[in-house]
Protein backbone atom coordinates (compact mmCIF):
# COMPACT_ATOMS: atom_id res chain seq x y z
CA UNK A 1 0.00 0.00 0.00
CA UNK A 2 1.60 3.27 -0.93
CA UNK A 3 0.57 6.22 1.26
CA UNK A 4 2.48 9.02 -1.39
CA UNK A 5 0.68 10.51 -4.20
CA UNK A 6 -1.10 8.80 -7.08
CA UNK A 7 0.49 10.12 -10.04
CA UNK A 8 -1.43 8.19 -12.36
CA UNK A 9 -4.21 10.77 -11.62
CA UNK A 10 -2.25 13.74 -11.94
CA UNK A 11 -2.17 15.79 -15.50
CA UNK A 12 1.11 16.60 -17.40
CA UNK A 13 0.85 20.19 -16.18
CA UNK A 14 0.48 18.98 -12.89
CA UNK A 15 3.75 16.27 -13.21
CA UNK A 16 6.05 18.82 -14.37
CA UNK A 17 4.56 21.25 -11.45
CA UNK A 18 5.48 18.28 -8.85
CA UNK A 19 8.73 17.60 -10.81
CA UNK A 20 9.73 21.25 -10.07
CA UNK A 21 8.39 21.37 -6.56
CA UNK A 22 9.28 17.92 -4.67
CA UNK A 23 12.02 17.51 -2.22
CA UNK A 24 14.41 14.92 -3.87
CA UNK A 25 16.48 14.49 -0.89
CA UNK A 26 13.38 14.70 1.43
CA UNK A 27 11.53 11.95 -0.54
CA UNK A 28 13.72 9.92 -2.66
CA UNK A 29 11.32 7.23 -3.84
CA UNK A 30 8.61 9.71 -4.63
CA UNK A 31 10.71 11.91 -7.22
CA UNK A 32 11.50 8.28 -8.32
CA UNK A 33 8.37 7.19 -8.82
CA UNK A 34 6.78 10.82 -10.19
CA UNK A 35 9.87 10.60 -12.57
CA UNK A 36 9.03 7.06 -13.86
CA UNK A 37 5.16 8.59 -14.55
CA UNK A 38 6.67 11.45 -16.82
CA UNK A 39 8.96 9.18 -18.25
CA UNK A 40 6.30 6.17 -19.40
CA UNK A 41 4.12 9.33 -20.53
CA UNK A 42 6.90 10.24 -22.58
CA UNK A 43 7.32 13.67 -22.27
CA UNK A 44 10.50 16.50 -22.51
CA UNK A 45 12.57 14.40 -20.12
CA UNK A 46 15.25 12.72 -21.91
CA UNK A 47 18.01 10.25 -20.77
CA UNK A 48 20.12 12.51 -20.46
CA UNK A 49 18.09 14.77 -18.40
CA UNK A 50 17.14 12.20 -15.96
CA UNK A 51 21.02 11.02 -15.55
CA UNK A 52 21.66 14.97 -14.28
CA UNK A 53 18.86 14.86 -11.94
CA UNK A 54 19.91 11.56 -10.17
CA UNK A 55 22.98 13.56 -10.04
CA UNK A 56 21.35 16.84 -8.25
CA UNK A 57 21.11 18.98 -11.03
CA UNK A 58 17.57 20.54 -11.99
CA UNK A 59 16.57 20.58 -15.89
CA UNK A 60 14.42 22.36 -17.21
CA UNK A 61 11.63 21.50 -19.37
CA UNK A 62 10.92 23.07 -22.16
CA UNK A 63 8.48 22.06 -25.33
CA UNK A 64 8.71 24.78 -28.14
CA UNK A 65 5.35 25.95 -29.15
CA UNK A 66 3.22 23.87 -31.82
CA UNK A 67 0.75 25.72 -34.43
CA UNK A 68 -0.95 23.09 -36.65
CA UNK A 69 -0.20 23.38 -40.50
CA UNK A 70 -3.62 24.03 -41.13
CA UNK A 71 -3.75 27.19 -38.88
CA UNK A 72 -0.37 28.36 -40.13
CA UNK A 73 -1.86 28.11 -43.74
CA UNK A 74 -4.81 30.27 -42.52
CA UNK A 75 -2.74 32.84 -40.99
CA UNK A 76 -0.03 33.28 -44.43
CA UNK A 77 -2.98 33.60 -46.45
CA UNK A 78 -5.33 35.81 -44.52
CA UNK A 79 -2.24 37.97 -43.86
CA UNK A 80 -1.51 38.09 -47.95
CA UNK A 81 -5.43 38.95 -48.58
CA UNK A 82 -5.36 41.74 -45.78
CA UNK A 83 -2.44 43.54 -47.24
CA UNK A 84 -3.21 43.27 -50.81
CA UNK A 85 -6.92 44.24 -50.18
CA UNK A 86 -5.87 47.15 -48.13
CA UNK A 87 -3.17 48.18 -50.70
CA UNK A 88 -5.51 47.93 -53.34
CA UNK A 89 -7.99 50.69 -51.55
CA UNK A 90 -5.12 52.76 -50.52
CA UNK A 91 -4.18 52.86 -54.36
CA UNK A 92 -7.24 53.31 -55.51
CA UNK A 93 -8.24 55.72 -52.66
CA UNK A 94 -11.92 53.46 -52.07
CA UNK A 95 -11.33 50.90 -49.13
CA UNK A 96 -14.59 49.00 -48.36
CA UNK A 97 -14.86 48.17 -45.17
CA UNK A 98 -18.04 46.41 -43.73
CA UNK A 99 -17.96 45.93 -39.93
CA UNK A 100 -20.02 42.68 -39.50
CA UNK A 101 -21.00 39.75 -41.50
CA UNK A 102 -24.82 40.82 -40.63
CA UNK A 103 -24.51 44.60 -41.83
CA UNK A 104 -25.54 45.65 -45.32
CA UNK A 105 -23.74 48.93 -44.95
CA UNK A 106 -20.28 49.29 -46.51
CA UNK A 107 -18.16 52.15 -45.70
CA UNK A 108 -15.89 53.10 -48.41
CA UNK A 109 -12.76 54.99 -46.63
CA UNK A 110 -11.12 57.93 -48.22
CA UNK A 111 -8.25 59.71 -47.73
CA UNK A 112 -6.99 60.12 -44.23
CA UNK A 113 -9.05 57.45 -43.36
CA UNK A 114 -8.20 54.71 -45.71
CA UNK A 115 -4.49 55.38 -44.71
CA UNK A 116 -5.62 54.92 -40.75
CA UNK A 117 -7.33 51.53 -41.69
CA UNK A 118 -4.52 50.37 -43.81
CA UNK A 119 -2.22 50.66 -41.00
CA UNK A 120 -4.65 48.70 -38.37
CA UNK A 121 -4.71 45.66 -41.30
CA UNK A 122 -1.06 45.54 -41.17
CA UNK A 123 -0.71 45.49 -37.70
CA UNK A 124 -3.16 42.81 -37.58
CA UNK A 125 -1.16 40.57 -40.77
CA UNK A 126 1.56 41.15 -38.46
CA UNK A 127 0.20 39.50 -35.14
CA UNK A 128 -0.96 36.83 -37.70
CA UNK A 129 2.36 36.18 -38.78
CA UNK A 130 3.81 36.35 -35.80
CA UNK A 131 1.97 33.49 -34.33
CA UNK A 132 3.96 31.38 -37.68
CA UNK A 133 7.19 32.55 -36.99
CA UNK A 134 6.96 31.32 -32.60
CA UNK A 135 5.76 27.82 -34.53
CA UNK A 136 9.42 27.87 -36.68
CA UNK A 137 11.29 29.36 -33.61
CA UNK A 138 12.36 26.44 -31.50
CA UNK A 139 14.00 28.98 -28.50
CA UNK A 140 12.02 29.91 -25.00
CA UNK A 141 11.05 32.98 -25.79
CA UNK A 142 6.82 32.77 -26.26
CA UNK A 143 6.85 35.62 -24.29
CA UNK A 144 8.58 38.00 -27.64
CA UNK A 145 5.28 36.12 -29.63
CA UNK A 146 2.77 36.95 -26.91
CA UNK A 147 4.62 40.45 -26.03
CA UNK A 148 4.19 41.34 -30.40
CA UNK A 149 0.31 40.12 -30.15
CA UNK A 150 -0.72 42.29 -27.55
CA UNK A 151 1.18 45.37 -29.15
CA UNK A 152 -0.35 44.68 -32.18
CA UNK A 153 -3.86 44.04 -30.78
CA UNK A 154 -4.72 47.16 -29.22
CA UNK A 155 -3.28 50.04 -31.34
CA UNK A 156 -5.02 48.05 -34.48
CA UNK A 157 -7.84 48.30 -32.38
CA UNK A 158 -7.57 52.13 -31.90
CA UNK A 159 -6.51 52.40 -35.15
CA UNK A 160 -9.65 50.94 -36.50
CA UNK A 161 -11.83 53.53 -34.17
CA UNK A 162 -9.74 56.43 -35.44
CA UNK A 163 -10.66 55.69 -39.09
CA UNK A 164 -13.72 54.84 -38.34
CA UNK A 165 -14.41 58.24 -36.63
CA UNK A 166 -12.20 60.46 -39.38
CA UNK A 167 -14.56 58.62 -42.21
CA UNK A 168 -17.55 60.27 -40.35
CA UNK A 169 -16.06 63.98 -40.45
Amino acid sequence: MSIGPDYKSYTIDELLEAHEAIDRKAFPLRFKVLNDEITSRSIALTKSGVEREQKGETVDVYVPNEVPIWEQLKNILLSIGVILFGGIGVFENDLAVKICRRCETVYHLKDEAAWVMYASMLLMAVGLVSEVVDHYDKRNNEHVYHRISNLTMLPGLVLFGLAMYLHTQ
